[in-house]
């Protein structure tokens, strides 16, 4: 069956335009895997850390830190904890909570976006990274 145009509405994938590249990026000039979101068990931000010290074992030349973005909750401690035991501290960095002004200049600072959840919703946080 063939829909007349007029009756055709082009929904689009829900990212705001706000959502783009800027100029800027890391101020230091290494390269930054980043993470933004809860530091919660089921977002994973652990095994996140983990796998950055695999990285970092395996190639001790790589000039590369891991940001990590969001609220010092109850998890905060235990996360910093894995970042100490593992050696990290000059190369994981937590960057505190970005709000709604910032998410923006935040994605764009990262080289590589980590999403590293275990469960949860479609992934906007994934099509915003793109659009930055």
């Amino acid at each position: 069956m063939k829909a007349p145009a007029e009756k055709i509405t082009v929904i689009n994938h829900g990212i705001e335009p706000k959502f783009r590249p800027m100029a800027g990026g890391a101020s230091n000039g290494k390269k930054v895997i980043g993470y933004l979101g809860a530091l919660t068990k089921s977002k994973n931000v652990s095994m996140l850390i983990e796998s950055f010290a695999i990285l970092r074992k395996k190639h001790p030349k790589l000039d590369v830190e891991l940001h990590i973005w969001g609220s010092k909750n109850f998890q905060y401690k235990s996360l910093r904890d894995v970042v100490r035991e593992r050696g990290l501290e000059d190369s994981v960095k937590f960057m505190g909570f970005a709000g709604e002004d910032r998410i923006v200049k935040v994605y764009n600072s990262f080289d590589v976006l980590a999403f590293p959840s275990l469960y949860g919703g479609f992934g906007f946080p994934i099509l915003e990274a793109q659009r930055c």
